[in-house]
């Protein structure tokens, strides 16, 4: 089945954008507020780009939409999918292109690659795969080759975390890595500083076996604590137990009343990019504990090592132990920790590291 997708330009402030134009132009997969807000500041120190958006929010499940203004120029291309594949026109005159490298989008990115560097134009590659053995082994292969592939046609790729820089080393591709950072939009109130000790743990995301939810509700039942409570966020009920609350879906107020609720969030997934929500719930005050499969590991790892695991439900149930017995001065000694470490990550550092990666020449 082939459906074409809804075609768009979006309004700016520079007006109506049918027709790209600037220096530099990322291509990206969908639209989300932190790269929205990351380009904003690019956007507001100067740089003249154009962002190109594949696919619409609704394809991706997300529930965010794009504001009638931006600084900076959007498009929305307009696409056809075809199964599991995304197809696109992409029209720019700009000196410096990003694609990105997106498994819906791979194959038509690669022609597009091909065109655009016989036109002698600076191509670099926006990179956020990481080792994912949750993938099937044929679309892990699938996914490598491309990437091989994309890599070979592009001057320099964009990573964001260790596990990505892991997995383009794993690809035996000679393209240079420069690192970004992942940011979010700051919290919108001071960050709240709790005392000890953690008795309410929080999950916010979505049901999805690649999360390993079942894993983190297993474990916090064997747990048998009578004073603790884990907050799901995200996803509809599954079931009704004592000690676990289930928020449903939330934004806004509702988010941040989630996050001032917990005392630490925990993200169990078998596989993960990184996981924007541990930046998130860092910012408001609260601890992280992530499994060894998030490329945030290497930033919670930094706070304390006790807070990484494996993505069994034995070693979820193990940290969940850990940490609900940890003292006062622990973890107040954590937060401490964890203000330190997230304060480089913020949206003005991520817009000049990435400012600087594609104006250099």
């Amino acid at each position: 089945m082939t459906s074409m997708h809804e075609t768009s330009s979006i309004t700016t402030k520079a007006g109506r954008c049918g027709k790209a134009a600037g220096t530099i132009a990322f291509v990206q997969n969908y639209y989300t507020p932190a790269r929205h807000a990351v380009f904003e500041r690019m956007a507001q120190s100067g740089m003249d780009l154009t962002v190109y958006y594949l696919q619409r929010p609704e394809d991706e499940g997300r529930r965010w939409t794009f504001g009638n203004e931006a600084s900076y120029r959007a498009v929305n291309c307009s696409s056809i999918s075809a199964g599991p594949l995304i197809f696109f026109w992409l029209r720019t005159e700009a000196d410096t292109i990003v694609l990105h490298d997106n498994n819906p989008t791979n194959l038509c990115m690669l022609f597009w690659a091909v065109v655009l560097k016989l036109r002698g134009k600076r191509l670099l590659l926006w990179e956020m795969h990481i080792p994912d053995r949750f993938k099937p082994r044929l679309k892990q292969l699938y996914q490598r080759i491309c990437s091989k592939m994309l890599s070979a046609t592009c001057d320099t790729a964009i990573v964001f975390s260790d596990m990505t820089a892991e997995y383009m080393r794993g690809i035996s591709t000679r393209i240079p890595t420069r690192r970004m950072i992942y940011v979010v939009p700051p919290a919108k109130e001071p960050l709240v500083r709790r005392s000890g000790p953690i008795r309410d743990i929080g999950y916010i995301g979505s049901s999805s076996k690649r999360k390993n939810v079942d894993a983190l509700l297993a474990a916090f039942t064997a747990l048998g604590q009578t004073d603790a409570q884990l907050h799901m966020a995200g996803m509809d009920p599954m079931f009704t137990a004592k000690g676990i609350r289930w928020w449903g879906y939330v934004d806004g107020e509702t988010r941040e009343q989630f996050y001032r609720s917990i005392d630490v969030l925990i993200l169990p997934s078998f596989a993960d990019p990184w996981g924007l929500v541990v930046n998130e719930a860092l910012q408001r005050g609260c601890l992280c504990a992530v499994s060894t499969a998030c490329g945030s590991a290497e930033l919670v790892r930094a706070i304390d090592p006790r807070l990484v695991f494996e993505p069994g439900s034995t070693d979820v149930e193990a940290c969940l132990r850990t940490l609900l017995s940890l003292s006062r001065t622990e973890v107040a000694c954590l937060r401490e920790r964890c203000e330190t470490l997230i304060a480089p990550y913020t949206v003005d550092n991520g817009a000049k590291i990435l400012s600087t990666i594609v104006s250099e020449s």
